[in-house]
């Protein structure tokens, strides 16, 4: 949806066809590729350490839906560039079945919590190499696999939650069901953050004569900051707690491309 959306806001003609991959785009291919090698040795190790059937399930579920997926996509890639790509780790299921057990055994809790754990990291991962990429299929290469590990963190979040394994901080509030103090926290740093790109993107716009890019950070603007502000003052605000003043609005003051120099 945004993307047709920009695409009529800025109608260029792109060649990316014609450039080659740049570093940071072999890169986080690369990485992507040889860090999920590694985690589904990870997730082997911890199927082979539980005798939960339903946990057992979802790692399973998780290894052939999900991670051998992604390595097909990144292994595309990199040889669609002509790179030789590395030979796949050998299965840790060989070894057995699920639930054999080691000689040091991790607890149901600890696998859950652990996948979590790098779920976060592999987010993380993606978010940089989405932000890093500008070619176009290659974005859609890692849009598509953090919507996947989104999907799976979600799943196991929820399932952690249902066993109460996590030891979420302590409430913000004394509210019934209230925010905790990390999560306040991320919000309003969130909040503040909207709150520099909208004073950024006013003195963008005060600053060029580009009717495209004037479009651009008008359509930014209205579409994107300011919603996210109202949506996360109003988290705030049912929380009982009082927002930040927003700053003065700088987007009338001066005519766009005034302050150019």
């Amino acid at each position: 949806m945004i993307n047709r959306i920009l695409k009529k806001l800025l109608p260029i003609q792109t060649t990316e066809a014609e450039l080659p991959m740049h570093a940071g785009e072999i890169y986080y291919l690369w990485e992507g590729l040889t860090s999920t090698y590694k985690l589904i040795g990870i997730v082997e190790l911890n199927l082979m350490n539980t005798e939960d059937v339903q946990l057992q399930t979802y790692l399973k579920g998780l290894i052939t839906a999900t991670f051998l997926h992604h390595i097909k996509k990144l292994e595309n890639a990199l040889k669609s560039e002509g790179f030789t790509v590395p030979p796949r780790p050998s299965s840790k299921t060989l070894q057995g079945g699920p639930g054999i057990g080691q000689e040091v055994k991790f607890t149901d809790k600890e696998i859950i919590k652990n996948i979590v754990g790098f779920g976060q990291v592999y987010i993380m991962l993606y978010i940089r190499a989405v932000m890093a990429c500008t070619r176009e299929s290659i974005r859609s290469i890692f849009l598509d696999l953090m919507g996947d590990y989104i999907k799976a963190y979600k799943f196991l979040l929820g399932f952690g939650k249902k066993r109460n394994l996590f030891e979420p901080p302590p409430p913000a509030t004394a509210k019934k069901g209230s925010l905790n103090m990390a999560e306040v926290g991320i919000i309003w740093d969130e909040l503040t953050a909207r709150y520099l790109s909208k004073v950024n993107m006013e003195i963008y716009l005060a600053s060029t004569k580009d009717k495209d890019l004037i479009n651009l950070l008008k359509w930014g603007l209205k579409e994107i900051v300011e919603p996210h502000m109202v949506l996360l003052e109003n988290i705030l605000k049912n929380e009982g707690i009082t927002i930040p003043p927003r700053p003065p609005v700088r987007q009338f003051q001066y005519s766009p491309g005034q302050v150019k120099d």
